[in-house]
């Protein structure tokens, strides 16, 4: 467990990958280590959190909303989880459980004020990443709708 391994896995994610990897190494020193034992809960469903949390090792599970066990979802290592709280204080739509030993790196929305604050160049990155994402998001959704408008 290494603050490089750590700092990569980050810069993996897309909310930071125009991040500095310099400014992330400091950023996963300064972030919570999260360990879970499979079973536990990592977050609530409806738990404001303001966090994100991005899995280093193991595994975690989820089953989207109004859905059936047979749906369960499963991120492993380098995904992303509450992205969206991070950025806008909202609370988790989905209960996440460890499906086995689970280590994550927990980056509050407090620290990352205090990293803005200290260098502006981040939020300006993670707002230029976040703004891709959701551009890529929506085409895709047009593309979804064009095809199920050609099915009717």
């Amino acid at each position: 467990m290494t603050l490089e391994r750590d700092a990569a896995r980050l810069w993996r994610t897309p909310l930071f990958s125009e991040v500095d990897p310099a400014q992330l190494k400091m950023l996963a020193f300064a972030a919570v280590r999260v360990h879970r034992r499979p079973g536990e809960i990592l977050v609530r469903q409806a738990e404001k959190t303001n966090a994100a949390f991005v899995i280093i090792s193991g595994r975690a599970k989820y089953t989207p909303e109004r859905g059936r066990s047979q749906n369960e979802r499963r991120l492993g290592p380098g995904a992303i989880i509450g992205e969206f709280a991070l950025l806008t204080g909202k609370p988790s739509p989905v209960t996440i459980v460890a499906a086995e030993e689970l280590v994550t790196i927990k980056i509050t929305r407090d620290l990352i004020e205090r990293f803005t604050h200290e260098f502006p160049e981040i939020g300006d990155r993670m707002l230029r990443a976040w703004k891709r994402r959701m551009k890529r998001t929506s085409q895709q959704l047009r593309q979804y709708y064009a095809v199920l408008d050609t099915g009717r």
